[in-house]
């Protein structure tokens, strides 16, 4: 008897096809919902407590909603996020800095080895008569670093330091203009060296930067461009210390403003916090001036097609000079440049690509703005003419074409797995409403959405009918196999599975076909290039139930 009553509601439901009462899940369903849900949100696999308490539940749909719930909220699911934004620009977890770009001292009091004799035992290097008298009894670095002085270098330059080789050097104790030059000490007027052991501070906020940026602008629900541009800094002492170091010290040889020291002191030694530069630091904005950024692509055009790729979701062409500019505006682009972009075969790309990537001339693949010669940093984007970085942002964000929905797509298939095409019209449409928004509602519409949850339910489709013809194999139904489901490697006639698994003109072989795997959307694959409208979705759930 139940079993006809089942046999009678699986009639109803996919014969009749009004496909406005869904498909049953089975347990194994739930168990693959429960496991992918797990790993979509923290990357991570349930525990053995969080699947027998699962398991006990009558209610499956709740209690998967209550687990989404508390995985949102776990330290797993922040990583993963970090992870997210990282894989935005494809920025490794690990940056390459040298001591020289650092001004770390080589010696190292953790492992002392062979220190120079002017070492003094707290790790410092000093002086007996130029920097005692000037800083009286020498400080530890840790200790100079908590009290918050200055950990900078210079604050003061002499004219006798040579400049020969482009910079001034902590780092080697016996050269001329290094250490043994009597500037060079502990004290705010002096150079300032500190142990090595430090370094990995310096290391891992550039190499994070962008992540923790992305994951505070995420927990606080800023917006794309408070993550993406805008003139806010979010780090502290040592990242910015790295800043100041790259823009003046290390290659311009100009001295920090007193503002700029001033935030250098206020900013905390553990933790991040969220605050605007100073007015006199270089121009900087978000993500496209960040040091991991500028190293992962060395060039403006590179940075400039990145950019495109990842905010906009296509590379960078002529369709993007939108109101077909036909001049390079910028006069600082080389003669090189020039040359290439003019071509008649180049230019319908390169009056945007170039004129984009105006903005952002000066930044070296080192990750430091050179100011030498100042370029011009004038471009004409999305119409409209600017400068600087900031610009070049904002305009992305604000008059990119598909911006939202690029944030939408990428949000979706990164954190699905599946593509963007598995969802219907209404599902697209509330997830670009929420895109709009910033990446907070992004993430949040996709994770806690019905539709990841469903990718690994046996549930109907999303789109609703009132269809009740029944279909034909080889009128409705093939035409769909051999444009979607066709290829070598797929579910052709020559398919090395077996015939079971080979559909097209194979009526008996597809109606043994898992319709799981056609409704959750797995099936064509993301990556096969093909995919199923939702009414075709719809034709071969039906013909399967008929």
């Amino acid at each position: 008897m139940l079993s006809s009553l089942k046999q009678l509601y699986m009639t109803v439901c996919i014969s009749l096809a009004a496909l406005l009462c869904p498909l049953p899940a089975k347990a194994d369903d739930y168990n693959a919902a429960f496991r992918f849900l797990s790993l979509a949100i923290r990357d991570v696999l349930p525990t053995v407590a969080e699947a027998k308490e699962f398991h006990a539940a009558t209610d499956k749909d709740a209690k998967l909603d209550y687990f989404t719930g508390q995985w949102l909220q776990s330290n797993e699911h922040k990583a993963r996020v970090k992870r997210h934004f990282n894989d935005m620009f494809g920025i490794s977890p690990w940056v390459f800095i040298a001591d020289a770009n650092l001004d770390l001292m080589l010696y190292d009091p953790a492992s002392p080895g062979s220190a120079p004799s002017d070492l003094n035992t707290a790790g410092v290097y000093h002086l007996a008569n130029t920097v005692k008298a000037t800083c009286g009894t020498p400080v530890s670095a840790t200790a100079w670093w908590s009290d918050s002085n200055i950990m900078i270098c210079p604050s003061a330059v002499s004219a006798a330091i040579s400049f020969s080789n482009g910079s001034i050097r902590c780092t080697d104790p016996f050269a001329a203009n290094g250490i043994l030059h009597a500037n060079c000490g502990c004290g705010p007027d002096q150079i300032i060296c500190y142990p090595k052991h430090l370094k990995k501070n310096i290391v891992s906020g550039v190499a994070l930067e962008f992540a923790e940026r992305g994951y505070y602008a995420y927990t606080q629900g800023l917006g794309w461009l408070d993550l993406l541009g805008g003139n806010k800094f979010y780090g502290n002492r040592w990242l910015y210390h790295h800043y100041l170091w790259q823009e003046k010290i290390g290659y311009n040889l100009e001295l920090p403003s007193q503002a700029e020291l001033t935030f250098l002191k206020s900013l905390p030694t553990t933790g991040q916090t969220y605050l605007p530069l100073p007015a006199t630091t270089i121009e900087r904005s978000g993500v496209v001036t960040s040091p991991a950024f500028l190293r992962r692509f060395n060039n403006f055009r590179s940075r400039v097609r990145a950019i495109t790729e990842q905010l906009l979701c296509k590379d960078i062409d002529g369709s993007l000079n939108v109101d077909n500019y036909d001049q390079f505006i910028n006069p600082s682009l080389s003669a090189f440049d020039r040359a290439h972009g003019e071509q008649q075969s180049c230019a319908t790309c390169h009056y945007s690509l170039d004129n984009f990537g105006s903005t952002i001339l000066g930044w070296t693949p080192e990750g430091y703005f050179e100011k030498w010669a100042p370029p011009s940093q004038l471009g004409h984007v999305f119409g409209e003419d600017g400068t600087g970085p900031r610009f070049l942002m904002a305009s992305y964000i604000e008059r990119g074409t598909d911006f939202n929905l690029c944030m939408a797509k990428k949000t979706w298939q990164e954190f699905s797995g599946a593509d963007w095409n598995v969802l219907s019209a209404t599902e697209k449409q509330d997830f670009l409403t929420s895109a709009a928004a910033g990446p907070k509602e992004a993430i949040e519409a996709v994770l806690s959405s019905d539709a990841l949850k469903n990718l690994r339910l046996f549930k109907s489709s999303t789109v609703t009918s009132t269809n009740t013809v029944t279909y034909n194999f080889n009128a409705d139904i093939n035409p769909i196999l051999e444009n979607s489901c066709g290829g070598s490697e797929c579910h052709s006639q020559g398919n090395s599975r077996g015939t079971s698994s080979a559909y097209i003109d194979g009526e008996s072989a597809f109606k043994a076909a898992p319709g799981i795997r056609i409704s959750n959307g797995s099936m064509p694959p993301a990556n096969s290039g093909k995919y199923l409208s939702e009414e075709e979705k719809n034709k071969l759930l039906i013909f399967l139930g008929q």
